[in-house]
């Protein structure tokens, strides 16, 4: 039956792992709030910046745009009705100038307000295009300086006094007056933008640009230097307190959906395994083993198939990491050795059967052979696969010399790509290995693992073992481990798995 919701949450141990899994991505989330902010603040400089540029960019063509504009509408350069008329013209007065006034050459004045206004400014630094010079109006607050494009024609000045409350508001859309831009043009002061004043008391954000932007041809040098400080992080702190409140919540809910459907899956697979478990559908699979030299049958492996009800076969890989994780592969596996008990006697060599851990810390094997006293005990023998480490080894090593006294046998499977490896052989005494396939698929290849397959091959010959190869699947690989001295092969090379009465007719033909 798989668990509902209440009874999953009705243990201590439930209900610490649902706080765990719900609580944690806050946690998390809110520990690391801090570099989250100073990121957001990162982003948000770096978009000013741009838009920044972009301004500056537009700005400059904007006046040289206008002015030539202008002209083009035929001033009479006399400051009367007709020049007052097209200066004040809103229609070509973009919203980043604010003012456009004109000085004619004698002196006189006339600008895009009701009356012209006077303007100090520093001095003018000329740039390449059509008599423009750029300057700042003088004054001792760098946040009230203006900027000034100065276009010269003839005698006459036109003069575009950018506004700076263009740029101001789109600070204060981002946070209101959370920013102080300080913006400088080579060879005049420097210009504020934003809030005169940050305080950065508690928090204090700096982010500074020098680049050479790129007009028209014209390259000039700029440089711009954003601060940020406790309003900003007030502001950011609060958007993202329930930012992180949603998505942490989201997130632990998401993570105890996915626990809930994973432990439901166990616990569906647990219920279908031991009902497979109870009408005996798990049968064993043999897969011979051959001498390449003799051509003869020495044994086979023992591997487990789920066949169900409807006669649909299912193989190990499938079913295996369930029953290894519920403890049914000790039930299973005595399913298999019984099985295997009543077909021994019609088996060549020996057969070798897979077991885990379990089956020796529990000393189920010597149980098992208890209530077999007539059993060719030197036909079986056993596999000891390291998926799962043997925790507790003087248990192992006694019930293993127990069954060798016996007259069993025991071999390390894959050997080289779990836990025990070389500690299991030294610890458990173990005399016989099998080389992974995944060592055999290199021979004939470039792969650095060949070099792992020779060292292998190297150690068992150097300490007497028993060494077999599984995973052989073809002519190459196998007269490269016949040079290697290595000749007790497994593999598709020679046989498949195959029921009980398929191995006895191979036995026939082989």
């Amino acid at each position: 039956m798989k668990l509902s919701m209440y009874g999953f949450y009705t243990s201590s141990k439930a209900m610490t792992i649902f706080m765990l899994l719900m609580f944690s991505p806050l946690v998390i989330l809110f520990t690391f709030k801090d570099i989250l902010v100073e990121k957001y603040v990162y982003v948000k400089s770096v978009e000013i910046v741009s838009e920044i540029e972009r301004q500056v960019i537009i700005n400059r063509k904007r006046a040289i745009r206008l002015s030539e504009v202008i002209l083009i509408k035929q001033l009479d350069f006399d400051c009367g009705e007709l020049d007052k008329k097209i200066l004040s013209d809103r229609d070509l007065l973009p919203a980043t100038i604010r003012v456009l006034q004109l000085e004619l050459k004698n002196g006189d004045k006339c600008s895009s307000l009701d009356s012209p206004i006077k303007i100090n400014h520093s001095k003018l630094i000329p740039t390449a295009h059509h008599d423009l010079f750029i300057s700042t109006t003088i004054n001792k607050f760098p946040h009230k300086r203006q900027i000034l494009y100065i276009y010269k024609y003839q005698g006459n000045t036109f003069t575009s006094l950018i506004n700076r409350s263009v740029i101001n508001e789109r600070f204060n859309e981002i946070c209101f007056n959370c920013f102080k831009i300080d913006m400088t043009h080579k060879g005049l002061p420097t210009v504020i933008r934003g809030s005169a004043n940050i305080d950065q008391d508690a928090h204090k954000y700096e982010y500074e640009r020098d680049f050479l932007l790129n007009i028209e041809g014209e390259t000039f040098e700029f440089s711009i230097s954003i601060n940020a400080g406790d309003l900003l992080f007030e502001e950011i702190q609060d958007e993202l307190n329930l930012f992180i409140l949603l998505f942490g919540l989201f997130a632990g809910s998401m993570a105890n959906i996915i626990y809930l459907a994973r432990l439901n899956a166990k616990v569906s697979h647990k219920r279908v395994i031991a009902l497979a478990i109870k009408n005996s559908e798990f049968i064993p699979y043999y897969q011979p083993i051959i001498n390449s030299i003799s051509h003869e049958v020495v044994g086979q492996e023992v591997l487990v198939r789920w066949i169900t009800g409807s006669g649909e076969v299912i193989y190990p890989d499938s079913f295996i990491p369930y029953a290894e994780d519920s403890g049914l592969i000790v039930p299973i596996t005595e399913q298999l050795l019984d099985k295997v008990y009543q077909d021994l006697d019609h088996l060549a060599g020996w057969s070798s059967i897979n077991i885990v851990a379990a089956h020796l810390e529990m000393e189920l094997l010597s149980k098992w052979f208890e209530g077999k006293p007539t059993i060719d005990k030197d036909k079986i023998c056993f596999e000891l696969t390291e998926r799962k480490r043997i925790v507790n080894i003087e248990l192992a090593k006694k019930e293993i010399n127990k069954l060798i006294e016996l007259g069993t046998t025991f071999k390390l499977d894959d050997f080289g790509t779990g836990y025990g490896g070389f500690n299991y052989l030294q610890e458990l005494g173990l005399r016989s290995i099998k080389i992974d396939k995944m060592f055999i698929d290199t021979i004939g290849t470039d792969d650095l693992k060949r070099n792992v397959l020779d060292a292998i091959i190297a150690f068992g010959k150097e300490a007497k073992m028993e060494v077999i190869a599984e995973g052989v699947e073809t002519k190459e690989q196998v007269d490269y481990l016949a040079n290697k001295g290595i000749f007790l092969i497994q593999g598709y090379y020679y046989a498949n798995p195959m029921p009980f009465d398929e191995l006895i007719e191979f036995y026939k033909t082989f």
